[in-house]
C-alpha cells in the first residue's frame, strides 16, 4: 500500500495548531436533512485541552455526548459564531469544575466545509479578583459616604507651562454634594460648566498655591490646620 503524500501545509497547520498558548479544539456541526443543526463534532484538539479540560483522544466525539449538561448552550453559541462569520467571545462558568473560562468560537471554512476553533482560557483567578474589587470599591464607597466632613478627590489640570488652571473632581462624598450645592460634580472640571468658561473661584471652593519640594512637603505645611486637611497622591 502506497504512503499517503507529504502535504506541508497540514504539517505546518498541526504545528501551529499545537503551539497555540491557549487549549483550542475544532469542531463541525452535525446538520439533518432539514438544516437544522443537532449536534457538534470534534474535528481536532491541541494537547493543551486534556490539560485544562480532561478531553483525551477527543476527535470523532460529539459535543452532546462530552458535555450533555451543557451542550444546549454552547450549541447556540457555536451557531452564532457561524452564522455571524465572525468571532464571538464567551465567558462562563464550567459548572463541572467550578471555574470560570473565556472562550473565543472564531469560523473556520476548510475544503468547502464549515468548522468553529475555540480557544479557552481559565480567567477564575482574574474573575475573583475583579470581583474582589468591586466589594472593596463598594465598601470604600459607603464608608466614603459615611463621613461626615465634605469630601473630595480632585486631578489638577495643568498648562503647557506647568501651572494649575483648573482641577477636575474625581470623588466626592454626598456630604461633599449638600455642602458645596455642585450636583453631581464627578468628571467636571471647576470652571468648565454649562455656562461656558466661568471663573475658578465661588464662595466655597478656591485654589490655595503653596511652593515645596513635593506634593508630600506641600501636604505637610496643612497638618494640624483647621480647615484644610491634604492627601496627596498619584492618580
Amino acid at each position: 500500500m502506497a504512503d499517503s503524500p507529504y502535504d506541508p501545509y497540514q504539517s505546518l497547520f498541526l504545528a501551529a495548531f499545537q503551539a497555540l498558548p491557549e487549549a483550542a479544539c475544532i469542531l463541525e456541526p452535525m446538520v439533518a436533512e432539514d438544516g437544522t443543526i443537532t449536534d457538534w463534532r470534534y474535528l481536532a484538539a491541541n494537547d493543551k485541552i486534556a490539560a485544562l479540560l480532561g478531553l483525551n483522544d477527543v476527535e470523532g466525539q460529539t459535543l452532546r455526548g462530552r458535555w450533555p449538561k451543557m451542550a444546549p448552550h454552547w450549541m447556540l453559541e457555536f451557531a452564532e459564531a457561524l452564522s455571524n462569520d465572525a468571532p464571538i467571545t464567551v465567558v462562563r462558568d464550567g459548572s463541572e469544575d467550578h471555574k470560570i473560562y473565556e472562550t473565543i468560537l472564531t469560523p473556520v471554512p476548510f475544503s468547502g466545509r464549515r468548522a468553529v476553533m475555540a480557544t479557552i482560557r481559565d480567567v477564575t483567578s482574574e474573575h475573583r479578583a475583579r470581583n474582589k474589587r468591586r466589594e472593596a470599591d463598594a465598601r470604600y464607597k459607603l464608608l466614603f459616604d459615611a463621613i461626615d466632613e465634605g469630601f473630595c478627590i480632585i486631578e489638577v489640570i495643568f498648562d503647557a507651562n506647568g501651572e494649575g488652571i483648573d482641577y477636575r473632581f474625581i470623588e466626592a462624598n454626598d456630604a461633599f454634594v449638600g455642602q458645596t450645592g455642585l450636583i453631581d460634580p464627578i468628571g467636571k472640571t471647576m470652571r468648565v460648566s454649562g455656562s461656558g468658561i466661568a471663573s475658578s473661584q465661588n464662595n466655597i471652593c478656591g485654589y490655595v498655591v503653596v511652593a515645596a519640594q513635593s506634593h508630600e512637603a506641600a501636604a505637610r505645611l496643612f497638618e494640624h490646620h483647621p480647615h484644610f486637611s491634604i492627601f496627596p497622591g498619584d492618580a
